[in-house]
């Protein structure tokens, strides 16, 4: 899972960089958003009975801030901070609710995003 991660975000750092010439204010919570949207969707085929998704990221230090989160605030099943989850019998459930979940996380922590305008391409 660690791997898809990895490879998630570098596929859409690259797409993303394409675009970063025309929007030099390119939001890096985009990519973010776009990498977590994938990894929802990778999940679906696992999912069976999970009823919320909790999401957490290295820079963050757990929680993601409130206008990251709202970006979300649509999606079903719905997503949670991680720390609305709890752990029991080696599975994650969500403490208000006790619905099944699955906590992803974003990790940069392999270094900054970096926005190239077509210029810099190869």
């Amino acid at each position: 899972m660690r791997q898809f991660v990895y490879i998630s975000m570098l596929l859409a750092s690259a797409c993303l960089t394409m675009a970063a010439g025309e929007t030099a204010q390119s939001d890096d919570n985009a990519i973010r958003e776009i990498v977590l949207r994938a990894m929802f969707k990778s999940a679906s085929g696992v999912s069976e009975g999970i009823g919320v998704f909790f999401i957490s990221a290295e820079e963050w230090r757990s929680d993601p801030p409130d206008a990251f989160m709202s970006r979300f605030a649509s999606n079903k099943p719905p997503v949670r901070k991680v720390s609305a989850s709890a752990g029991k019998n080696g599975k994650v459930f969500d403490k208000a609710t006790e619905d099944r979940g699955i906590i992803f996380s974003v990790d940069l922590s392999f270094g900054p995003i970096v926005h190239l305008t077509k210029s810099d391409q190869i």
